[in-house]
């Protein structure tokens, strides 16, 4: 199975592409000030699932991962981003960490285990678990129906390997 990198409307593309600029880690704030473009989002915000841009990521790690809200999809929104992710029965996210951000895990369906630095955690829909920024983690579907969760990142920032489409 390979990735794929889907835009907001459905048409598959890089982030540059998508926005018609030029994206890089950390520029995106001063790069709209200096084109003039509000970096203070007043107005509400609605997206959905088809919104996302996302990817699949490759055996072993096999799970289906979309940004929904971030400053790089969304310039304005302040310093944070959420996601969906999809973990198919029996598959499992790679161990990982991310020395920046926190992150947090939001379960909504299914059930399988987390693991948080040497903490082990049982998850179900409504099991809500927190990571520090530089703690490593993994998540693990032992069910038989997908795992489905929401995550958030704060600040932002890691999420750019989803929108890219860069596993590893």
């Amino acid at each position: 199975m390979g990735y794929y990198r889907v835009s907001r409307s459905g048409i598959p593309g890089t982030i540059e592409e998508i926005l018609g600029r030029s994206m890089t880690a950390g520029s995106g704030d001063q790069a709209d000030r200096e084109a003039g473009i509000s970096t203070s989002r007043s107005e509400p915000l609605v997206v959905t699932e088809a919104d996302g841009v996302g990817m699949t990521t490759p055996e072993p790690f096999v799970r289906h991962v979309k940004v929904l809200l971030s400053p790089m999809l969304q310039p304005g929104i302040g310093d944070f981003a959420v996601g969906v992710c999809e973990v198919p029965p029996h598959q499992m996210g790679s161990l990982h960490t991310h020395a920046g951000a926190a992150e947090i895990w939001m379960f909504s369906e299914g059930e399988g285990r987390a693991t948080v630095g040497d903490l082990e955690i049982t998850t179900q829909p409504g099991t809500v678990v927190y990571t520090p920024p530089g703690v490593s983690h993994q998540f693990f579907n032992t069910g038989d129906v997908p795992v489905k969760l929401f995550w958030m990142y704060s600040p932002s920032g890691p999420e750019e390997d989803v929108i890219e489409a860069r596993f590893g």
